[in-house]
């Protein structure tokens, strides 16, 4: 009898440190294959994540691509070397003289041509002349409302905001100001907004 016990307290003692040790084992890698599982979850994750700024990225691209060629498309007829930028530069030189006689007039004195000015203004709609951020904000006011006829009276919005400095230059100062328009004299929210006064009262009064 007492060998027997002694067997069957061994054998349930192993018994019991085997059960123990299966348990702890199957814990043990039930919690690494929860870690595994939540690593790869984040890693999962992460890579969403980033397919995700990829994905942005590529539809950010893809909408600069349209707006480019939608803008190409639309100005093309206008800034085009030949008859059709001769008679945009025409009518931009019209709504000069009906808006701002007495600068115009000063820049007949001075001899200052549409050539030096007004054929560049319209060809290269200003993208020389400003800085990229406001030429960016007259784009997008321009896509916003399909509306690139504003561009003529933003050139003249401009022209009044600096028509007193201009009157007291000469020809050759008067060239590099409008070749390299100080944009730090002037709010370009506020240009937009006075070329839009500008426009109405044009049609208001029937100028051209």
């Amino acid at each position: 009898r007492s060998t027997s016990n002694t067997s069957n307290s061994s054998s349930g003692g192993e018994s019991g440190t085997i059960n123990g040790s299966g348990s702890n084992s199957s814990s043990g890698a039930s919690g690494s294959s929860r870690n595994t599982t939540s690593s790869s979850s984040s890693s999962s994750g992460g890579s969403s994540s980033s397919s995700s700024q990829r994905g942005y990225h590529y539809g950010d691209e893809h909408d600069i691509f349209y707006c480019f060629d939608s803008f190409m498309n639309k100005i093309m007829n206008r800034v085009s070397i030949g008859l059709e930028l001769n008679q945009s530069v025409g009518k931009l030189m019209t709504l000069f003289r009906c808006t701002q006689i007495d600068l115009y007039r000063y820049f007949e004195q001075e001899e200052v041509e549409p050539n030096d000015w007004a054929n560049p203004w319209i060809r290269y709609m200003l993208s020389r002349e400003l800085p990229m951020s406001v030429v960016c904000r007259l784009y997008d006011q321009y896509f916003a409302t399909d509306d690139f006829d504003l561009h003529y009276y933003v050139c003249l919005a401009i022209l009044q905001h600096f028509q007193e400095e201009l009157m007291e230059l000469d020809y050759s100062e008067i060239r590099l100001f409008l070749r390299f328009l100080p944009a730090d004299k002037m709010d370009v929210e506020r240009v937009i907004k006075h070329a839009q006064n500008i426009r109405a009262y044009v049609t208001t009064k029937n100028l051209i």
